[in-house]
C-alpha cells in the first residue's frame, strides 16, 4: 500500500488517478489509528521556455481514525507536509480509504475508485477509475523477495507499474514498491504533458505503527 502525492498539474492534466494506496486488501497492511509514514518528495519540472523547477519537502501521513464493520474497513489519513523537518509540520490535506473484499475506494482531493481482482497475484491488472479525462491501469509487474533502500531491506515487495492514458497516448506512468506491513517504500511517477515534463520520486525515510 502506499501513499502519495497530491502534486497538482492543470485541468484534465492533474495527477488523478494514481492510486495513492494501491491496497493489497487488508491482510497486506493492518493499519491502526497512529500509524505513521514520513517521506522525501522530489519534484523536477522542466518545459521549452521556462528553467528547470525543483522542489522538495517532506510529507507525514497519519492514520487519524480506524472503523471496522463486517464489510469493510475505513481508514482516515491526514497528510501533513514541512519544508524542512526541524520545522512544524502543517496539515494541507485528508483522504479516506474504504477496504473491501474486492476494491478499495480512495476519497480525497485527487478522488478516484481502484478496481481490484487477485491483487496478490504477480501479473494481476486493475484499472483505476475516475471521473476525469484520464483512464488508468496498474499492473503488479513482479514479486519480489526483497527491496533495498536507504540502506534499509525489506521483504515482500510488490513491484507496481502503473500507466495512464490521455486520448489514447500514455501521458503520465510511474512504477511503485509496496512493502508487506510497511506500505510504499519508494515511488518514481513521470508526468508527460504536451511541452512539460514532471518527475516526481517519493522515498519512505521512517515509518511507525
Amino acid at each position: 500500500m502506499g501513499l502519495v502525492v497530491t502534486i497538482t498539474f492543470m485541468s484534465c492534466e492533474k495527477d488523478v488517478a494514481i492510486p495513492r494506496y494501491s491496497s493489497f486488501g487488508d491482510d497486506y497492511l493492518k493499519l491502526q489509528e497512529g500509524t505513521t509514514w514520513i517521506y522525501v518528495i522530489d519534484s523536477v519540472q522542466m518545459d521549452l521556455i521556462d528553467p528547470m523547477q525543483h522542489q522538495m519537502y517532506f510529507q507525514k501521513e497519519v492514520v487519524s481514525h480506524v472503523e471496522i464493520t463486517q464489510r469493510s474497513a475505513t481508514y482516515k489519513i491526514d497528510v501533513y507536509r514541512t519544508s524542512d523537518t526541524t520545522i512544524d509540520y502543517k496539515k494541507v490535506d485528508v483522504y479516506t480509504l474504504q477496504l473491501y473484499n474486492d476494491r478499495v475506494v480512495h476519497m480525497g482531493s485527487d478522488y478516484n475508485i481502484i478496481a481490484l481482482t487477485n491483487p496478490l497475484e504477480a501479473g494481476a491488472k486493475w484499472y483505476n477509475l475516475n471521473n476525469t479525462c484520464l483512464n488508468a491501469q496498474s499492473i503488479i509487474d513482479d514479486q519480489l523477495d526483497q527491496f533495498t533502500h536507504n540502506d534499509k531491506t525489506y521483504y515482500d515487495i510488490m513491484d507496481v507499474v502503473h500507466y495512464e492514458y490521455h486520448h489514447n497516448d500514455i501521458s503520465q506512468s510511474h512504477r511503485s514498491y509496496y512493502g508487506k506491513g510497511v506500505g510504499l517504500i519508494y515511488e518514481l511517477r513521470y508526468d508527460r504533458l504536451r511541452n512539460t515534463k514532471t518527475t516526481i520520486t517519493k522515498s519512505l525515510l521512517n515509518y511507525a505503527y
